[in-house]
């Protein structure tokens, strides 16, 4: 009897630190995992676009997830932000995750020489 409540004893030993070994092996992941996350820096006045989540019924692959571009007016500090639509102008809040940075093209102004084209006449 006592050796069995012995080797129950050993057993539960076992069985901890089998537990705590656990936890700090899956902690390893993790830390490796937050390190290559990059964290984006975002600010009022910054244009961005937003994931579209909606349900659609014949989703198109080569058709973006993302819409917008939209114009941040406030940045709360729990990550969520205040966003404007500048065509509509109304105002609405959107977690911090669900954005992507729009970058826009600069735009040079050229001239563009224009040619006429003239279908040649056959004569035959």
């Amino acid at each position: 009897m006592i050796e069995r409540k012995l080797r129950l004893s050993k057993f539960e030993e076992i069985k901890a630190k089998a537990y705590e070994n656990s936890g700090r092996h899956k902690e390893r992941p993790k830390l490796f995992h937050n390190m290559h996350i990059c964290r984006e820096e975002v600010f009022s006045g910054q244009k961005v676009l937003v994931y579209d989540s909606k349900l659609h019924l014949f989703p198109g692959k080569l058709r973006s997830r993302f819409t917008g571009p939209f114009i941040i007016s406030h940045v709360f500090p729990h990550g969520a932000l205040e966003m404007q639509d500048p065509i509509r102008g109304t105002h609405f809040k959107v977690k911090g995750q669900r954005l992507k940075p729009f970058v826009e093209l600069p735009t040079e102004e050229r001239e563009v020489e224009c040619l006429m084209l003239y279908e040649q006449e056959y004569r035959g």
